[in-house]
């Protein structure tokens, strides 16, 4: 939890860039994290390798991520992560429909950009020596439309 982590842990887990911190002004503005960091939790594997947070920008995030290319890995532990999540959910609901759905908007999430399927995909590249060669300003012209 949170609020129960000393500050070298919450130190170790934000230089991962693996925990959130509640600075967000928009989410701010929302009043969606009025009560930072009560509510709030982090589950990171042993490897490292699947987290999940729990009311951050929306109530669950199921993340998977390694380095490299292996994207057909990433996505099956992603599965049988949000799989796992939504079994123990219905164990311990007794319900069928443990996540908020509409017929015609999709998946409901706190988050708007996450309306539908309630997924969304990243990839993080570095590209050594990069920003030496051609500044900021280049790599903002190459990736603006």
């Amino acid at each position: 939890r949170h609020t129960t982590m000393n500050e070298d842990e919450i130190k170790e887990l934000v230089d991962k860039h693996f925990l959130f911190r509640g600075k967000d002004k928009m989410q701010a503005a929302s009043g969606y994290h009025a009560d930072w960091p009560h509510g709030r939790g982090i589950f990171v594997s042993k490897d490292e390798k699947f987290l999940m947070w729990l009311n951050e920008g929306d109530h669950l995030r199921i993340i998977s991520m390694e380095q490299g290319g292996d994207i057909p890995s990433v996505f099956d532990r992603l599965g049988r992560g949000a799989a796992a999540v939504e079994a123990g959910l219905k164990e311990v609901t007794k319900r069928d429909e443990v996540y908020m759905s509409h017929p015609v908007l999709g998946m409901i999430t706190c988050c708007p950009t996450n309306i539908g399927t309630g997924m969304r995909g990243s990839v993080h590249i570095i590209i050594p020596k990069l920003i030496a060669k051609i500044g900021f300003e280049g790599i903002d012209k190459v990736a603006s439309p």
